[in-house]
Formats: C-alpha cells, structure tokens, sequence
C-alpha cells in the first residue's frame, strides 16, 4: 500500500496548490475593489466571496482525490465526495473568516470567544465528517477518518500560514505569489501525509476494496 500513500499524498498537494490558489485570487480580486471601503456591506461581499471559493476549492480537491480513490475502493461515488467535500470546505471558510470579520464590529468579546468555542469543533470536523459520509459505505471503521481529517487540516493551515507569515510585508508580488504556492503545497503535503496513513490502514483492513489492486 505504499503506492496508495504515495499517490495519495501527491493527489491531495497538487489538489490543494491549484484549489488554493481559488480563494487566492478571489480574495485578492475582491480586496481591490472594495478594500480600501471598510462597511459591514464590504465585510460582507468579503465572506461570502470566500465561501464561494471555498466551494471551488473544495470542488478541485475532492476530484483530485477522487482519482485516486476509484483505483482502490469499488463504485465510490464521484459526484457525492466532491459535493460533500466542497460544502464542507466553503463551511471551513466561512467559520474561519468569522471570527475576523466579526471582532470589527461592536459585538462583546465574550460573546465572540463563545462562538468561536462552539464553531471551532465544526471547523476540525467538517472535512473529515463530509468524506465520512461516503467512505462509512465502503470502508469498514471509516469514522477513523472524521479523526484522521480533524489532526491534519489544523496542522496543514497551521503550516501554510506560518509559510505566508514569513513573507515581509514590503516583499514584491512575485514574491507573495510564489510563497502562496508553497504554502499550498505545503498545506497539501502535510494533510496527505497524515490522512494518508489512516486511509492506508482503513483501505487494508476494508473488505470492500477492489481484490485486483
């Protein structure tokens, strides 16, 4: 099954570079034009133009893993993990934009920090849960998975963050764009490498994968 590991983690870092590059480039189309106006209609116009990025990205990422996926698990439906994947990906979005958006209004501190307590399980299981709920057909144990996904996304963002936080502010745009994508290749390898091991595992005690692979 190292094949299945290898190809996995390759899958989810190219799906990842080129869906990441969606919600970088419509953040940026939409900075420029309202970002200089700070109103609750530009805040707005904002996270709604993230989640609709988030879908697209969600969309890219799910059929790139979907490849993969057809080769070792018999009849998974295409059109369901990509839809899944892409609602729970424009919901990431929007709950971690929320608490950005949200801390420039007037609302009390406490009553954001309770929010961000009660969306913050939904932000670390919503991949996860979203590909359950194709996989439980196929893959024995597959709530592993929910688990596996809520581990890897937090360290993924963590480190493609960490790789933009680094960029000085003053650096020329070539230099942001290059390190966007490093950061997406990062973010991918990380979370393929971490999902890639339980899905190996999951994949090699399942019943219903294809006798032939």
């Amino acid at each position: 099954m190292k094949k299945l590991y290898l190809e996995w983690i390759t899958a989810t870092a190219i799906g990842e570079l080129v869906g990441f590059s969606v919600p970088i480039v419509i953040g940026i189309i939409v900075f420029r034009f309202i970002g200089l106006f700070s109103s609750p209609v530009s805040e707005i116009i904002m996270l709604l133009a993230m989640i609709i990025a988030g879908i697209g990205e969600g969309i890219i990422l799910a059929f790139a893993q979907w490849i993969i996926l057809k080769k070792y698990i018999k009849d998974i439906n295409k059109n369901e993990w990509i839809f899944f994947t892409a609602i729970a990906a424009a919901a990431g979005w929007a709950i971690g934009m929320l608490p950005s958006q949200l801390g420039r209004t007037s609302i009390h501190p406490l009553i954001l920090l309770i929010g961000i307590i009660v969306l913050a399980p939904i932000f670390l299981l919503s991949i996860g849960f979203a590909q359950w709920l194709v996989l439980r057909h196929h893959i024995k144990n597959a709530w592993w998975w929910i688990v596996a996904n809520a581990i890897a996304w937090p360290i993924g963002v963590f480190v493609s963050i960490l790789v933009l936080v680094l960029v000085p502010d003053e650096s020329p745009a070539v230099v942001w764009i290059i390190s966007a994508i490093m950061a997406g290749i990062m973010m991918g390898v990380t979370v393929g490498a971490i999902t890639g091991i339980a899905l190996v595992k999951l994949i090699t005690k399942s019943t219903k994968i294809d006798a032939h692979r």
